[in-house]
């Protein structure tokens, strides 16, 4: 059976509908995992397929990109933030999250080229409560745990509108990726797949989001207007501007 790494966030929920939908359950072993664990799965062989952060794919072997859907933004993504009490600026220390492997380089990236300022890095561990840092300490924190915490900081640096604001470009944070040659039937049922979750995205959010910080409709505004599903040419662009730049 094929074996597929998916993400355990909202923005995922419409691509784990659609292949529930699909029948493709039937074919392959889906697991849910953060970014970096689905990274890991491919980079090491314990999955065929991933929604892989797009600064790993030069570490998957053989590593080449699956169907024509992704996880991006061509606006504020909302969740993917460096948040703080301070401007970045001010910031001498930057907390990374752990969960993630795209927006630790892309922070990374932002503070070299857009802001001009080298803070400390350290590791953001599972021990840490991201509710609680204060003075000049600034934090990467991705998925649903910002809902919980855009309000609680005086500044929320959005990730993928501060790098449209340097790059003038959409941002791909993570791509469907393989680490294998894949039967063509299978990709086009899998590509097929993706596509019915992504254009049924209230039922996805009815049957696979089990609430948390947003009710039902505030998901919805959500994967419609802060996720951009489509891997079209600009997003292509961007990922490998986005490749080249942390690999120069």
């Amino acid at each position: 059976m094929i074996r597929i790494s998916a993400i355990s966030y909202l923005n995922t929920v419409p691509f784990v509908y659609g292949l529930m939908r699909s029948g493709i359950d039937a074919l392959a072993e889906i697991s849910l995992d953060y970014p970096a664990e689905c990274a890991r799965k491919l980079i090491e062989g314990s999955a065929d397929i991933g929604l892989v952060p797009v600064a790993v794919l030069p570490q998957i072997p053989n590593a080449c990109v699956v169907g024509d859907f992704c996880i991006g933004a061509s606006g504020a993504v909302r969740t993917v933030s460096l948040l703080g009490q301070c401007p970045v600026e001010r910031m001498e220390r930057i907390y990374l999250d752990y969960q993630s492997r795209s927006s630790v380089q892309l922070v990374r990236l932002l503070c070299q080229r857009h802001w001009g300022v080298s803070p400390r890095w350290e590791a953001l561990t599972p021990s840490h409560s991201v509710a609680d840092f204060d003075g000049t300490d600034g934090v990467v924190v991705i998925g649903d745990r910002v809902f919980g915490l855009e309000h609680r900081y005086a500044y929320n640096y959005d990730l993928a509108r501060e790098w449209q604001a340097m790059a003038n470009l959409p941002f791909t944070f993570a791509v469907w990726a393989a680490n294998k040659q894949l039967d063509s039937e299978f990709s086009e049922q899998f590509n097929s797949a993706l596509a019915y979750g992504v254009s049924h995205i209230p039922q996805a959010v009815a049957e696979r989001y089990n609430g948390g910080a947003l009710s039902h409709s505030e998901a919805e505004h959500y994967l419609h207007h802060n996720i951009s599903f489509e891997l079209d040419e600009p997003k292509r662009r961007a990922m490998q501007l986005f490749l080249n730049m942390i690999n120069s």
